[in-house]
């Protein structure tokens, strides 16, 4: 409106008690026609006060018309300040549900793998806190558009669904089903990667449930061993399948307690899935006996789960009802007894234990017994049992092809209970299949706690994953474990920041980046050196351009969005002035914090004088550098003898570490004056070699926590370092003692070296007692739980 009756309008004072009038003067509207607009005016005769109309139009969602009505109107009174907080509020709530719908288009689109981009969404959401009415009309176009372009998708999958008609197993009715509840990219990958006829988790049934509520399990075996017994209500509707008989005699004679009847047992086990192997070997086993079973792992798709198809059966005496702590040394195992029962905690367990009602349900079963029985145990083992402990192993057992790669999963995921072909879907976009990254989320799927935010049918999974700030950490710190040092995050890190959708990256781009986000450092030849590393082990590749290329996937793409952050981070952590394999970072390397490793080998001492004569070329000085490094890694420290102040010792290397790496946080608790019979040099070379493994742990983390604890237990003091880091890598779980080898490290070639010295110090001292021990088993500390070393020192005589 821009004629002389708007300019009439705009001017009456009684425009506040008519909303239409209001509307039309403030909505950006057309002139409306005469009859309108005298219908408006009327409107507002004996309807409503000033105060009524803006309350009217807040909640109507018109804010730019309300707002301005607070600001000219004279006659709100004293409801103007109630009437600005509800605005605010409207307002508020408006630009919240908007985002939430954004969200909600941006996972059904996720989940349908359709190709939806919501860039206005920002746009609509300024909309929203003046006229929600007009961004309701926005978002309702928007999810128009949307809700086409899934129409489309599953018309095209429907029509590919009606091909396989007629086919064994049948997929139309549970692809039907996904498709109904959004998940059309899972549909689409069940199509592509499952080719007719090969053996779906979905075509083995869950047993059958236990329906006989008054009735033990023993009563009815006891039932089915003597004919002349009295039946119970609903016996009739149980019968063992055919081959099942003899697996329940010698099940009722494992009473017996004796060899005999448990590889008899064994042998009748390993026929009712298909082995026909001799008896096995039995041992005499705390609590019971060891043997061992055959046709657990036979046959597609179950034998690419483990390396034989035998695993480790634990038979329990009568009067044994928990496994034996002594298993824990064995793989993931079987356990039977006529008395075994399951722990009750939820976390896994290398014992599975199957229970008489188990077999109860199991010998009704005339196919599939294998994976029926797999996953009974499976969803007690750890997610490792199937997968291997490393990416290495995972990468054998996934195979090599995309679609045994997807099917091996899927039955992983269905076999431990962590998740069904939605999950798999997800997991597969987000790693596109690396072994690293997948066994991490394997691994957060199959923890107790997570396992039913994984398992249960989840419309968001596809984006909510990213939610999971623990699981998002963890990938990270696979991806980081890629990088052999500091140069090598710095260019992972750059090439993430410049990278391309599809993952290539300008190496000239990534210097650029790296230089601009930090001073006084050569992040540019860390840049070049660190990507060097990474196409060495395979991290980056080479594109036919010459481009670097990462391969891009739903992790990266997440890590993307804190990539320059991060870059930040990992580019001031490099030496001063100089990338890591400049002449100024080797001589920094006997300087500040890093000295306290060298304080035991002889040639350090000289080094130092000549350092501080101050007639040394810089020549000179590189060639003392190497030498002191090279004795101190090719020689046996020699302790020191004397007495230490541990506590004064432990808070001054504290405040060293704290200056070395600032984004580490050090605590160092130690009573009073603890004196411990050792020298200084020697308790520095130590307390340096631990604390700086922990902080090195916690670093790729952008921070973490380091804690020394120490405690007197004379005539011994223990010492403590956790830290917050990934902890030990799996493989070394239950043989601890490998960390202290010479050569043994995960960081790289010239590393491994610290702990073996520490420990070959402690081992000099008389008495042979002081020692270190990497802590076994799951981590005892709330939330430090990472590697944790104990230290035990000999503590000084007082008297």
């Amino acid at each position: 409106m821009n004629t002389p009756l708007r300019d009439l309008l705009a001017s009456w004072p009684g425009r506040f008690r008519h909303r239409g009038v209001l509307l039309a003067l403030h909505g950006g509207a057309e002139e409306p026609v005469p009859s309108e607009l005298g219908l408006a005016v009327l409107d507002g005769f004996g309807r409503r006060d000033p105060a009524g109309t803006c309350e009217q139009l807040i909640l109507e969602g018109e804010f730019t018309v309300a707002e301005v009505m607070l600001k000219d109107c004279p006659d709100l009174g004293p409801r103007t300040r109630d009437l600005r907080q509800l605005l605010v509020t409207a307002r508020t709530r408006s630009l919240e549900v908007t985002r939430l719908e954004g969200r909600t288009h941006s996972r059904r689109a996720a989940a349908a793998g359709v190709d939806f981009a919501l860039d206005d969404i920002e746009d609509i959401g300024r909309t929203a806190t003046s006229s929600w009415p007009r961004a309701l009309a926005l978002l309702g176009r928007r999810a128009a558009e949307l809700a086409g372009l899934i129409e489309e998708r599953e018309r095209e999958l429907r029509k590919r669904i009606a091909g396989h008609e007629g086919t064994t197993p049948t997929p139309g009715p549970a692809l039907e089903t996904l498709i109904k509840a959004g998940h059309l990219s899972t549909v689409r990958s069940l199509l592509d990667l499952e080719p007719t006829g090969v053996p779906l988790p979905e075509s083995v049934p869950p047993l059958r449930a236990w329906t006989w509520r008054e009735d033990s399990p023993e009563d009815l075996l006891r039932c089915h061993l003597d004919p002349s017994r009295h039946r119970p209500a609903g016996f009739s509707r149980w019968e063992a399948a055919d081959g099942a008989g003899p697996l329940l005699e010698a099940y009722g004679e494992l009473h017996q307690d004796s060899v005999a009847s448990v590889a008899r047992f064994a042998a009748a086990l390993g026929r009712f899935l298909g082995d026909d192997g001799p008896e096995p070997a039995v041992d005499r086993f705390e609590g019971g006996y060891l043997t061992s079973v055959g046709g657990l792992f036979t046959g597609a798709p179950l034998s690419r789960l483990h390396p034989t198809g035998r695993i480790d059966l634990f038979v329990a005496s009568p009067d044994t009802d928990t496994p034996p702590a002594g298993l824990v040394t064995l793989p993931p195992h079987l356990a039977v007894g006529p008395a075994l029962e399951r722990s009750g905690y939820l976390d896994r367990q290398r014992s599975a234990v199957v229970t008489l009602r188990d077999m109860l349900r199991l010998v009704v079963v005339s196919e599939h017994r294998a994976a029926s029985l797999v996953r009974v145990a499976a969803q007690q083992w750890p997610v490792t049992a199937l997968t291997g402990e490393t990416a290495k192993e995972f990468h054998r057992v996934l195979g090599g092809d995309s679609g045994t790669r997807w099917q091996t999963l899927r039955w992983i995921l269905d076999l431990t209970a962590t998740g069904d072909a939605v999950t798999a879907d997800v997991m597969s976009s987000c790693t596109e299949m690396d072994a690293g990254l997948l066994l991490v989320m394997l691994d957060r799927a199959g923890r107790s706690e997570g396992r039913g935010w994984w398992g249960t049918p989840n419309p968001d999974l596809h984006v909510s994953w990213q939610e999971d700030i623990a699981l998002m950490r963890s990938l990270e710190d696979e991806l980081l474990s890629r990088c052999p040092d500091i140069a090598a995050q710095v260019a992972f890190w750059a090439a993430l920041t410049v990278g391309t959708a599809d993952g290539r990256a300008d190496l000239d781009d990534m210097v650029a980046m790296a230089e601009s986000s930090v001073e006084g450092r050569d992040a540019g030849a860390a840049v070049v050196n660190g990507a060097a590393a990474l196409e060495g082990n395979g991290t980056f590749v080479r594109d036919a351009s010459g481009d670097l290329l990462l391969r891009p996937c739903g992790v990266t793409r997440a890590l993307a969005s804190i990539a320059e952050e991060r870059l930040t981070r990992a580019a001031q952590r490099l030496p001063t002035g100089a990338s890591g394999q400049s002449a100024r970072a080797e001589l920094d390397m006997l300087e500040g914090w890093h000295s306290n490793r060298y304080l035991l080998t002889p040639s350090f001492r000289d080094h130092q004088l000549l350092v501080r004569s101050g007639n040394a070329t810089q020549a000179e000085l590189l060639e003392s550098t190497r030498a002191v490094r090279a004795d101190t890694q090719a020689a046996a420290p020699v302790g020191s003898a004397g007495t230490a102040v541990l506590d004064i010792l432990l808070a001054s290397m504290a405040a060293e570490l704290r200056g070395h790496r600032p984004e580490v946080r050090v605590e160092a608790r130690a009573p009073d004056r603890t004196r411990i019979d050792l020298g200084d040099d020697s308790l520095r070379v130590i307390l340096y070699e631990l604390l700086e493994n922990a902080a090195e742990a916690v670093g790729p983390q952008g921070g973490g926590t380091v804690q020394a604890f120490v405690t007197q237990e004379y005539p011994d003091v223990i010492v403590d370092i956790r830290d917050s880091g990934p902890g030990l890598p799996p493989e070394v779980h239950g043989r601890e003692h490998q960390v202290f080898r010479r050569d043994w490290s995960t960081r790289g070639p010239g590393r491994g070296a610290g702990l073996f010295r520490v420990r070959h110090i402690l081992r000099q001292l008389p008495g042979g007692e002081a020692d270190i021990t990497a802590v076994p088993g799951e981590p005892t500390h709330p939330t430090l739980r990472g590697a944790h070393f104990r230290l035990v020192l000999p503590a000084a005589d007082y008297g």
